[in-house]
C-alpha cells in the first residue's frame, strides 16, 4: 500500500495507562519543560496527551518553541464534539494530527490551517457532510478508518484539500459509491475502501486521473461494470479480495498499467480465464486468484493451445513474476507448459489444488521455462509420492528451487522471511 512516511518529530505524549478521571472543573497543566516519561500528567508534553474527561481543560506551560512542534496525538475515552481549541491555539504549525476522541460528526468547525495529515481513525463518525474539510486546504492524507461512516456527501465531502493524495475509509459501513463522491479529490493516488458493505459502484466513481491504488477487499461486490475503471488510466494496484464476484467481464481492459491484481477468495469466480486476463495486462507483475474455484488456466481449450504454441512471443510481453493460484481445482499434467508463457516467473503458489504429477519433461525444463524461478509452493495436493521423490524434489534441489516449506511459507505470505539474515532456514519439502 502507499502510505505517507513516518514523521519523526513526536511532540506530546504522556504514558497514561488508563483514563484520568477528574472533576469537571479540574484543569490539567502540562509542563512542557518536563523530560520524564513517568506516568503522570506533568509529562504530557513529551509525546501525547493524557486521556482526560471532556470537561477538563488542557493548558500548557513552559513550551520551549511551539512553532517547532508539528505532530500531536490525542487519545481519550471521552466524547469530544470537535478538536480541542487548546491544540489549535497552542500549536500553530501542526502538520500531523491524530485524534481518537469519540468524534461523531464531520465537518469539524476548526482544523489547523497548515495540517497535512489528519488521522481520525477509531472515532464514531457516521457521515462526512459537504465541505467537511473546507478549512484544511493543505491536507494530503485523511485517515477515517474504523469509524461508522455510511454516507458521504455526493460531491462535496472532500472539497477544500487541493492536493489530497491518500484517503483511507477502511472498515466503515458504506454500501454504495456514487459517481461524484470523489469528484473533488482529483489528485488522489491511493483510495482504501476495504472492509465496508459496498455492493454497488456507479460508473464514474473512479474517474481519478492520478489514482494508482484502489483497495476494495472484504466488500459485497458481485459484478464489475465494464466501464468501472475507464477513468483511472494510471491505476497500478487493485485489490478485490474477499468479495462475492462471479463475473469480471471487461472491467480490466482499460487498466493497461496495472502491476498488481488481487482477486482471491471470490469463491464463485469459476469462469475466470487467467491466460486471457494476463494477455490484456501487459505490465502485470503479480496476480492472486486463490480460492476462486477455477479448474484451469483458461476456460477455452483452444486459447490454451494457442498460448502454448506462441510461448516465445507471449513470454517476452508478460512481466508476471508472482502467481498465486492456490486452493483451486487445478489438476492438469501439462500445467507447467501452459505457464511457460510467463518466462519471468519467480514465485508460484499452487498449494491445495488437485495435482497428482506434472509431465516429467516439463519438470526437467523448468529452468528453461522460468529462468528466474525461486519458489514453488506445492503443499496439500494429491501428489504421487514416489514421483515427487524421484523427479520433483531432485529437479528442484538441482535448480535451487524451494518447495513449500511450512515454516517459511507461513511468514513469507505475510511479507517476511523466517530467518535472522534473510536466508530460508529449512530444507526442501514438496508435498
Amino acid at each position: 500500500m502507499l502510505y505517507f512516511s513516518a514523521i519523526t518529530v513526536v511532540c506530546i505524549w504522556a504514558l497514561q495507562f488508563g483514563v484520568v478521571v477528574m472533576n469537571p472543573v479540574t484543569n490539567i497543566e502540562c509542563d512542557c519543560s518536563a523530560t520524564s516519561l513517568e506516568s503522570d500528567s506533568s509529562a504530557c508534553c513529551v509525546s501525547e496527551f493524557p486521556m482526560v474527561e471532556p470537561a477538563v481543560r488542557v493548558t500548557f506551560r513552559n513550551v520551549p518553541n511551539t512553532s517547532s512542534i508539528i505532530q500531536v496525538k490525542l487519545h481519550s475515552m471521552a466524547n469530544f464534539t470537535e478538536i480541542p481549541s487548546q491544540i489549535i491555539d497552542t500549536f500553530e504549525n501542526l502538520e500531523y494530527l491524530e485524534l481518537t476522541i469519540g468524534l461523531e460528526r464531520l465537518p469539524l468547525t476548526r482544523i489547523p490551517g497548515k495540517l497535512k495529515h489528519l488521522n481520525l481513525s477509531g472515532n464514531r463518525i457516521t457521515s462526512v457532510d459537504i465541505d467537511a474539510f473546507l478549512n484544511a486546504p493543505g491536507l494530503d492524507q485523511i485517515n477515517l478508518q474504523y469509524n461508522r461512516i455510511s454516507t458521504l456527501a455526493d460531491s462535496g465531502a472532500f472539497v477544500g484539500p487541493n492536493n489530497l493524495k491518500y484517503l483511507i475509509l477502511y472498515h466503515n459501513k458504506l454500501t454504495i459509491l456514487k459517481r461524484d463522491m470523489f469528484k473533488s479529490a482529483q489528485n488522489l493516488i491511493s483510495l482504501d475502501i476495504g472492509c465496508n458493505e459496498i455492493s454497488t459502484i456507479e460508473d464514474g466513481t473512479f474517474d481519478l486521473p492520478h489514482i494508482k491504488e484502489i483497495l476494495m477487499s472484504e466488500n459485497k461486490l458481485k459484478t464489475l461494470s465494464d466501464q468501472i475503471f475507464n477513468g483511472a488510466p494510471s491505476v497500478q494496484n487493485i485489490d478485490l479480495q474477499k468479495n462475492l464476484l462471479d463475473h469480471i467481464g471487461k472491467a480490466f481492459e482499460t487498466t493497461t498499467h496495472l502491476h498488481q491484481l488481487q482477486l482471491s477468495e471470490n469463491h464463485h469466480l469459476h469462469d475466470l480465464n487467467v491466460m486471457d486476463l494476463t494477455s490484456k495486462l501487459p505490465e502485470l507483475i503479480s496476480l492472486s486468484v486463490d480460492a476462486t474455484g477455477i479448474q484451469s488456466l483458461s476456460t477455452n481449450t483452444a486459447t490454451t493451445s494457442i498460448t502454448t504454441q506462441s510461448t516465445t512471443s507471449t513470454s517476452i510481453q508478460s512481466p508476471l513474476h508472482t502467481l498465486s493460484i492456490s486452493q483451486n481445482h487445478l489438476s492438469q499434467s501439462d500445467f507447467l507448459k501452459q505457464l511457460s508463457a510467463f518466462s519471468k516467473l519467480e514465485k508460484l503458489f499452487v498449494d491445495a489444488n488437485k495435482f497428482t504429477r506434472w509431465d516429467d519433461a516439463d519438470v526437467r525444463s523448468i529452468k528453461k521455462y522460468f529462468p528466474n524461478i525461486e519458489l514453488i509452493v506445492t503443499k496439500n495436493n494429491v501428489w504421487d509420492r514416489r514421483w515427487v521423490e524421484s523427479t520433483l524434489i531432485p529437479v528442484f534441489q538441482t535448480n535451487n528451487i524451494f518447495c513449500s516449506n511450512i515454516k517459511y511459507l507461513n511468514t513469507y505470505i505475510e511479507g517476511f522471511t523466517n530467518s535472522i539474515d534473510g536466508q530460508i532456514i529449512e530444507g526442501t519439502e514438496c508435498i
